[in-house]
């Protein structure tokens, strides 16, 4: 059968339609759409932000109260006198007295402290945790040690420091 190639549509003829020109209408609908829902939900932001017109009736609004100065002569908390913290003078005199610690971490949680507490027996450390209630929080401590004298614990605060990138802080141990 012959073929008649005179009717035939050239590729750029008006009559033609690509892949391309078939998805157009869709691709502007819903550039359209996308351009309208960011309108409506920018300007509910900018209404929800504006500021409230007031009436006759109303009052101007409420300036802050702040009670800070009469709570916190309440929340005065009492520190016992034997903290373990060592103070300059302290640290002087406990280099006598024994055994230090380095207190790494304090969590509230014990779950929270695990993690942390296996990474540094994995690198090496002597790990143990310590849980203890003040005002009626608990907190779990994650010490080093003991170490015999004040430079032990030195050199293995600096190796905690250049192997985790952790600032512990060194304590006298308390006896008991």
């Amino acid at each position: 059968m012959a073929r008649d190639y005179a009717k035939k549509q050239k590729v750029g003829s008006p009559n033609s339609t690509s892949k391309h020109q078939r998805f157009m209408p869709w691709i502007a609908l819903i550039i359209v759409v996308g351009i309208l829902g960011f309108y409506t939900t920018y300007h509910r932001a900018l209404k929800d932000q504006s500021p409230v017109k007031q009436g006759k009736n109303q009052t101007a609004p409420i300036s802050p109260q702040f009670d800070f100065y009469s709570m916190l002569p309440k929340m005065e908390v009492q520190v016992p006198s034997n903290t373990g913290i060592p103070t300059k003078n302290a640290h002087t005199t406990a280099a006598t007295t024994g055994p230090y610690i380095i207190q790494v971490a304090s969590f509230h949680n014990a779950s929270a402290a695990d993690p942390m507490k296996a990474n540094l027996t994995l690198s090496g450390f002597d790990v143990h945790m310590v849980s203890t209630k003040n005002q009626g929080v608990t907190w779990n401590r994650l010490y080093l040690g003991p170490y015999a004298n004040l430079s032990d614990a030195e050199k293995s605060l600096q190796r905690l420091q250049k192997s985790q990138h952790i600032n512990g802080i060194i304590l006298a141990q308390s006896k008991g």
